[in-house]
């Protein structure tokens, strides 16, 4: 009997789901000691959670060489990107590119803090949630005052052969944080 595909939304449902929980587990039965840092959790059997924080850090250091060629190549055609903004979400990678060079055409961006609170890899799918701090700095006077925006994200990853890391981008929903 042939397989029958399962829409990406019922794959991402356990995973969230997962993410959501407060027990203090992994997944597969592994826990992290804690080391006072916050908890990351794991279920990665084959060692690609260290391709999915490559590929974080990749997008990030593109994003501080102002390089949206570089970061594009991390993420998958049909990313979308949900902002805490009313009405603001970016749907494919062109969109996000065309919205990334028009931030950095104005704006220098400096990640001053990326602290992975969780990350879960099951299968070809990850799951990283994550606190940051991104430094804005005007590239022309009169442009504003330089700032930083302090947020949480989670970003869904998969895998992709077209990425470097061999991990794309397909979701994220960015949200400030207060303190």
């Amino acid at each position: 009997m042939p397989a029958v595909p399962v829409p990406l939304a019922q794959r991402l449902l356990p995973l969230t789901v997962a993410l959501a929980g407060s027990a203090a587990f992994a997944v597969g039965g592994r826990a992290r000691p804690d080391d006072g840092a916050a908890a990351l959790w794991l279920t990665d059997r084959r060692g690609d959670s260290a391709a999915v924080v490559a590929t974080g850090d990749s997008i990030r250091a593109a994003f501080g060489r102002a390089d949206v060629t570089a970061a594009m190549a991390y993420h998958h055609p049909r990313v979308v990107k949900a902002f805490n903004v009313a009405d603001s979400v970016l749907d494919g990678r062109e969109v996000v590119a065309a919205n990334l060079r028009a931030t950095l055409a104005r704006v220098q961006l400096a990640f001053v803090e990326n602290r992975v609170e969780r990350l879960l890899v099951e299968g070809d799918m990850a799951v990283e949630l994550t606190r940051f701090a991104i430094r804005g700095t005007p590239r022309r006077a009169g442009d504003g005052a330089p700032f930083v925006f302090r947020g949480r994200t989670m970003v869904v990853y998969v895998r992709s052969p077209a990425s470097p890391t061999g991990w794309a981008s397909i979701r994220e929903l960015i949200q400030p944080v207060t303190d």
